[in-house]
């Protein structure tokens, strides 16, 4: 995983940024590389970018990331739609590309529930089914 914060410092440490003044107006000073972009804008735009990916992965998959690993680690309520609201823990699992489904007793495989059916069919909390 890529982490900005580290980048950064060792972008810094490596000597390809050096601390300059950008603008005498305001005493702004900043690492700036050869080509005068500062390091600030090149995290700004990678993080964008990052997202941005982030965000066609999720639209992909009709879910949120976040929604979709909480489940991966928490478990899931899953309604049958006559009002029976059932946990499975997470290691009753089985997650693929665009939906997850239930292990039963006997290590087979039924019920498949679409990632973009959260809140319909399957939910973080019993709450949200009711």
């Amino acid at each position: 995983m890529k982490r900005y914060t580290e980048k950064t410092n060792n972008l810094r440490d490596k000597g390809k940024y050096e601390y300059t003044m950008i603008s005498d107006e305001r005493q702004y000073w900043s690492y700036v590389d050869k080509d005068g972009v500062s390091l600030h804008d090149q995290i700004i735009r990678s993080a964008f970018e990052k997202l941005g990916k982030l965000e066609d992965i999720e639209e992909e998959l009709g879910i949120d990331l976040i929604t979709l690993f909480k489940a991966m680690k928490d478990g899931v309520y899953i309604s049958d739609g006559h009002n029976n609201i059932e946990y499975q823990s997470p290691s009753f699992l089985r997650f693929t590309d665009c939906f997850f489904q239930i292990e039963t007793d006997d290590g087979l495989y039924d019920s498949i529930h679409l990632y973009k059916d959260y809140g319909k069919t399957w939910a973080l909390t019993k709450e949200e089914l009711e």
